[in-house]
């Protein structure tokens, strides 16, 4: 097993071939995300030395997923913008908290496919029969960080589209989303510490998603 972190000399001296030509024997562990991407991409250039996969838009880099994992990603807050034609903010602003939960349940309900890799908003866990249709077509998982990490991470409410009711708090909103994520879970990962490369192998390592 060989574990390697981002860095462009493994380019200018040519070990990246020399990794190829181990990968059937060993396992190739890559720390930074971008430079995963790459190797996914059948250990494509890097075009940034900050950023390897500067060159990789989102869609390229679902393309290159599915390719190799056979899987299909759906963005349930895509579907959901698509079939409105607006914004989630939006839509929560002109139905309100209750009314757009309603309508990521209806969303979630309907969607019905195999091999594919469903990410949703995190309001959706309020969704009883989107969560019980989600349980009878695969595993539901649940990537779990402490509040205060989520805090840092999620930035302005309002433009992230996040259903927040008046008066409640973000560490509210996380006291009360936690025991549903619990509830409904069928894997919890905990992210805390992890590399992205560590979430995917212990989620594939629970789960039925498996490498085409």
């Amino acid at each position: 097993k060989i574990v390697k972190s981002k860095s462009m000399v493994t380019t200018e001296v040519d070990i990246d071939p020399m990794l190829v030509s181990l990968s059937d024997d060993m396992d190739i562990l890559e720390t930074d995300l971008a430079e995963f991407i790459l190797q996914v991409a059948d250990w494509d250039e890097p075009s940034h030395i900050v950023f390897p996969a500067l060159h990789k838009n989102r869609d390229q880099i679902r393309e290159i997923f599915a390719k190799k994992l056979g899987y299909e990603f759906i963005d349930s807050d895509l579907v959901i913008q698509n079939t409105y034609k607006k914004v989630l903010q939006e839509l929560i602003n002109e139905h309100g908290t209750d009314g757009f939960e309603q309508i990521e349940n209806d969303a979630n309900k309907n969607i019905n496919t195999t091999s594919s890799v469903i990410a949703t908003g995190g309001s959706a866990i309020y969704g009883a029969e989107a969560m019980k249709h989600f349980d009878s077509i695969g595993t539901i998982v649940y990537l779990n960080l402490p509040y205060e990490e989520i805090e840092q991470r999620l930035g302005n409410l309002e433009e992230r589209g996040v259903t927040i009711k008046k008066g409640q708090t973000l560490k509210d909103l996380y006291n009360e989303r936690t025991p549903l994520y619990k509830k409904y879970a069928n894997v919890v990962i905990n992210c805390q510490g992890k590399t992205i490369r560590e979430i995917v192998e212990e989620i594939s390592a629970n789960s039925n998603i498996q490498e085409s």
